[in-house]
């Protein structure tokens, strides 16, 4: 854990969350000889990264989506509602559809890949500190492809029943169909149920494709559920 008290109102701020100490480490050794970033601090302590950003000025937040004990989407909507004004970068080890529904439902301004050279993440630092967005190349592909095969299904007009809009509202966290389970008192079976007709409703093949869809169609939104306005089936 590193961490430097004293900021530089002309530099890009930033605070690094990982449980990993060698690959705190390395992803501080990157930051550092750039004279327009300044780390404020590394740590293996969410709590502590929240607390810096209650008082201090952080611009980014970069923390690793998956920690041994530490839910990185979770610690993303707290340190984004402490602090709104932070971007937040999430980093995986591996690029998956859940991985990427994660981070985009917690509010991130950047999704890349751990293994991204360093070149690549100080870019990313730097765009979304001006206020725009970075997925890591094979993510936005996958999102290209299927924003595109969402534009050709119909206007998104599809009755769901109660349980089907609670099941694609979690679909939306990046829940897992264990966590889906659990919140809403029904077996891994029927959620599985649930997803298929899901899948058949809406013309969709995969967990990635129909967060897209919802989102594309007013089912969901970057930081809660849509209006209740959409036609119900009983």
């Amino acid at each position: 854990m590193s961490s430097l008290t004293a900021t530089d109102p002309e530099c890009i701020t930033v605070v690094l969350l990982d449980d990993d100490a060698m690959a705190l480490t390395c992803l501080e050794s990157f930051l550092t000889p750039p004279e327009d970033i300044q780390v404020l601090l590394a740590t293996r302590c969410a709590d502590q990264m929240l607390e810096l950003l209650e008082s201090s000025r952080v611009d980014v937040l970069i923390t690793d989506i998956h920690m041994e004990n530490i839910d990185g989407a979770q610690v993303a909507r707290e340190a984004l509602r402490v602090s709104p004004e932070t971007s937040v970068i999430l980093l995986t080890t591996v690029d998956t559809d859940d991985s990427l529904i994660q981070g985009l439902s917690a509010g991130a301004s950047g999704f890349l890949l751990k293994s991204a050279p360093a070149e690549e993440i100080l870019s990313a630092v730097r765009t979304v500190h001006s206020g725009a967005k970075v997925v890591a190349p094979m993510s936005t592909a996958r999102l290209i492809d299927y924003v595109l095969a969402s534009a050709h299904t119909e206007d998104g007009s599809v009755a769901l029943s109660k349980r089907e809009r609670d099941v694609l509202h979690m679909l939306c966290e990046g829940a897992s169909n264990r966590k889906i389970a659990s919140q809403l008192s029904i077996s891994e079976a029927t959620v599985k149920s649930h997803i298929s007709v899901l899948f058949s409703k809406t013309k969709t093949k995969s967990r990635l494709e129909i967060v897209v869809w919802a989102f594309r169609h007013g089912y969901a939104t970057t930081f809660g559920y849509a209006s209740s306005d959409r036609a119900t089936a009983s």
